[in-house]
């Protein structure tokens, strides 16, 4: 046999030895994926909870400052992913087993990381054309929040940026 198929056989035994070796998890892990947990607005945040083998999933629990939330989670593998909504101001406390991550809630219109908005501050939401050629509308606080709007555009022939007509065809100058 040559020597670099020995060199190969014995660094994949290595490999599925030290991988047999290993032991799963024995600890709940949560996650935040959606942002970093410091960073959260707007009042929810998507969550992973990795679940130790050893705990069945029905069995675990997810609470949200003391509040069972299992409910808005669903299984993946041996994991728990659901969007966790209803996130007071400020820290709040996920737990699951004996993990527990503090996901902090910032207002939607911020600041997340800096401070104030500088001012003066121009809203011009009725005056911001989308590619249909409508606007956002007034704005609904002093903020310059709008009401989510979503618009489909294609890019055409002419490497023009057009309102999409139908989303159940195309048009010919696609």
């Amino acid at each position: 046999m040559r020597q670099s198929s020995l060199v190969k056989r014995f660094l994949l035994a290595g490999l599925v030895f030290a991988s047999a070796a290993l032991p799963a998890s024995t600890e709940f892990q949560i996650t935040s994926l959606s942002t970093r947990p410091d960073m959260v607005t707007g009042g929810d945040v998507l969550v992973r909870i990795d679940v130790p083998e050893s705990v069945a999933l029905e069995k675990a629990a997810v609470k949200l400052n003391g509040r069972d939330i299992t409910g808005s989670f669903r299984a993946e593998r041996h994991a728990l992913i659901g969007l966790v909504r209803g996130l007071q101001p400020g820290a709040n406390t996920l737990e699951a087993g004996t993990a527990r991550l503090t996901v902090t809630n910032h207002p939607i219109t911020g600041p997340v990381f800096s401070g104030p908005q500088e001012k003066p501050f121009v809203c011009e939401t009725e005056k911001f054309k989308l590619p249909d050629g409508t606007t956002l509308g007034p704005a609904l606080d002093a903020n310059c929040s709008v009401k989510t709007v979503v618009t489909y555009v294609y890019k055409s022939t002419d490497r023009k940026l057009k309102p999409l007509p139908s989303r159940t065809s195309l048009p010919a100058d696609v």
